[in-house]
């Protein structure tokens, strides 16, 4: 009997605790149900990470993205072409594909291309003589006017690194001298088939405006440094930077001659044209004058009002170096400041303190299109479609409020390193885009620079042109990222 008591018993105490669980989990559903807020908040709880405290996998795609810039910047795009376009998708659209990939095949190329920049940095200090040969064949046009060399050049060059990074040293310096002779070649025939004709017709169109009395002397300079690239675009000599420098000279003297020798026409046929011209002349003299703290009188040759303004610039760049110096000086010390203050703070008042600067930035660009994004790495501030000009890099005035907004912004972090990356989207030369983007780049670097006092070295410059499939629409995207973890003093 009292087995079965105690059996009934138990058996009771397990029910009980039981339906206290039960009613427990009742009563929790019943509060969800009322309090629908609740709900959200608990399940933002268990599975949202905050945007500021979420950082393995925004970390290690800005690990890739920097290993990267360093694949870039040691001429891995060229020198390596297959393995760039391996790692190139990943960066694409801000990190899109690579927030797809697990885990495990992240880690995994960071590391493939950790041993890439490792080996591009050896390649590119082997080649770097043929670099400086290769730019100077780019310069002359020599991708479209002395295409099959250059490609061939290009293989060299390739062929050279790949054998280079395996050991092969004796084949490697040879592949180096093929490369450095084919784009020695590439430049000449780009200068005999374009650049050297471009200079002969600019100097007939000038003699045709009667050149030869109106500019005799810039037209026989121009004469004479056609004469000097023609004779060594001719010589079998190994090449020197002579012909480069020449090829410069001409070009620039060859436009210069044309148009003076248009304005001289312009200001003898129309008399009164002249005054006005000179006036103006005097008028932007200056101006430029007095930016300079200097007031010119203009009742001597202008040869001596150009000197003393070029004596009066040369005083204001210097009391410019002094302050900067002052201003490092000051942004040493203040750093110094910063780093005792950081030991002092906690973490936690740390993310306040940057959550409450992130909250101001959005403030400042309420009201816009202009995206903004955070973590423990960077503060990213997204503007789309900046109207700039087709081909050009001027600023248009209707975005001046934006940048404004933009330099606003920066001042939270007046020290940071800031990255400027302009996305060029089209459908055409994808080389021209990507330069084109890297000037509107600086254009936005130039034109902070104008409002705040801001150092060249608190800039990172990138642009990227990105082949958007059919459409033929080009939009220009600026991606303005401020760097948490790299201040400068």
């Amino acid at each position: 009997m009292k087995n079965l008591v105690d059996q009934r018993f138990t058996c009771t105490s397990k029910f009980n605790r039981w339906s206290n669980v039960y009613r427990l989990c009742s009563r929790i559903l019943q509060l969800l149900y009322r309090w629908p807020l609740l709900t959200v908040l608990l399940i933002g709880w268990l599975i949202v990470p905050s945007p500021i405290l979420s950082q393995t996998t925004g970390g290690d795609f800005q690990a890739f993205e920097n290993l990267f810039i360093q694949f870039r910047a040691n001429q891995g795009k060229w020198l390596f072409p297959d393995i760039y376009q391996k790692f190139y998708p990943y960066i694409q659209n801000n990190g899109e594909q690579w927030q797809t990939l697990p885990a495990e095949k992240q880690q995994q190329l960071i590391q493939d291309l950790q041993t890439w920049v490792e080996r591009s940095q050896k390649a590119a200090q082997f080649l770097e003589t043929v670099f400086s040969l290769r730019d100077a064949a780019l310069r002359a046009g020599a991708e479209d006017f002395a295409e099959e060399i250059f490609a061939r050049a290009e293989s060299a060059l390739q062929r050279a690194a790949d054998l280079w990074i395996q050991g092969k040293t004796k084949k490697a310096r040879e592949e180096r001298d093929r490369a450095s002779k084919l784009y020695q070649d590439a430049e000449r025939e780009a200068i005999r088939n374009n650049l050297l004709g471009q200079a002969q017709i600019l100097i007939q169109e000038s003699i045709d405006l009667n050149a030869r009395k109106l500019t005799p002397r810039s037209l026989a300079l121009t004469q004479q440094l056609l004469q000097e690239v023609e004779r060594l675009i001719e010589q079998q000599s190994p090449h020197s930077a002579e012909l480069s420098l020449k090829n410069e000279q001409l070009a620039e003297a060859a436009q210069h001659l044309l148009f003076l020798t248009q304005l001289l026409n312009r200001l003898y046929e129309n008399p009164d044209q002249a005054e006005a011209y000179f006036l103006q002349l005097e008028e932007r003299l200056k101006q430029l004058a007095e930016s300079a703290g200097y007031t010119p009188s203009f009742t001597r040759d202008y040869s001596e009002i150009v000197q003393e303004i070029t004596q009066a610039v040369q005083n204001l760049n210097q009391k410019i170096s002094q302050l900067q110096e002052r201003i490092q000086e000051l942004q040493q010390e203040n750093q110094q400041l910063l780093e005792r203050l950081k030991r002092h703070q906690s973490r936690e008042e740390q993310l306040a303190r940057l959550q409450a600067k992130v909250d101001k930035i959005r403030q400042i660009f309420q009201g816009t299109s202009v995206q903004v994004t955070a973590d423990t790495h960077r503060i990213g501030i997204r503007i789309n479609g900046i109207a700039f000009a087709p081909g050009s890099a001027t600023i248009p005035p209707r975005d001046y409020a934006l940048l404004n907004r933009l330099a606003r912004a920066i001042q939270e972090f007046p020290l940071n390193v800031y990255r400027i990356e302009i996305i060029q989207t089209t459908t055409g030369n994808v080389k021209y885009y990507e330069n084109l983007a890297r000037l509107r780049a600086k254009a936005v670097q130039a034109y902070l620079q104008a409002i705040l006092p801001i150092r060249d070295q608190q800039f990172e410059i990138v642009g990227q042109a990105i082949e958007n499939g059919p459409s033929p629409t080009n939009k220009t995207i600026l991606q303005f990222y401020i760097l948490l973890e790299r201040p400068q003093g």
